[in-house]
């Protein structure tokens, strides 16, 4: 009975240091934490452990975890990568998902910089960088003025001309829903898509995708 009883302490005790702990991933750190900074909160790599066991955080990344029922701002994401990365271009799933051509959503912002550019370390938000040549990079850049600043991203058309080249990256099958999403809105531009497509060298799966889809 004593021991049950301890079990119970025990219990608690871990349950408040979790709901501590969440709080303090969610106030401090936007609803990311990295293994580093929960050290410097003293907060082991086994309670992070624990917590992901328990559902409470999600490992995304190398030392980088997640609150699972954060409530994410999308757009606010990509503004504040954009501020912290003027050189990056939203890319790939980021870039679908703010186009609503997909539903996945990264945890991770999808940035592009010109190949032979230092990743500088960003925090918050958490960002995945992507390598891209200087013709790639610098085709199809729009900037999206929204509430609370820009969002520079590609167009459509290049994000779905990136995600074939980068398929073996994000999935395949994400690129071909895009697609066929893009084309099912009606109000597409097939030149826009082909020209993006020969930038990124893809020309030859993205007609063949077309040509099942149209």
């Amino acid at each position: 009975m004593k021991s049950a009883d301890n079990f119970v302490k025990f219990f608690a005790m871990a349950t408040n240091d979790y709901r501590d702990i969440k709080g303090l991933i969610a106030d401090k750190y936007h609803g990311f934490i990295r293994q580093k900074q929960a050290n410097n909160e003293n907060v082991s790599a086994y309670m992070l452990r624990m917590m992901v066991n328990l559902g409470i955080l999600e490992k995304i990344g190398r030392g980088l975890y997640v609150l699972k029922d954060y409530p994410f701002s999308y757009h606010e994401s990509l503004i504040e990568a954009c501020k912290k990365v003027p050189n990056g271009v939203v890319c790939l799933t980021s870039a679908l998902a703010y186009y609503e051509l997909t539903d996945t959503i990264p945890h991770q912002v999808h940035m592009a910089i010109e190949r032979k550019s230092r990743a500088p370390r960003v925090d918050y938000p958490p960002i995945k960088f992507f390598w891209f040549s200087k013709k790639a990079y610098d085709s199809g850049i729009i900037v999206s003025e929204e509430r609370g600043g820009e969002v520079k991203i590609y167009a459509p058309e290049k994000s779905i001309a990136d995600s074939f080249k980068y398929r073996n990256k994000i999935g395949e099958n994400i690129a071909i829903e895009v697609l066929k999403e893009y084309i099912s809105r009606g109000n597409y531009n097939i030149d826009k898509l082909i020209n993006y497509s020969k930038i990124c060298r893809v020309e030859g799966i993205v007609t063949q995708t077309l040509k099942g889809i149209l």
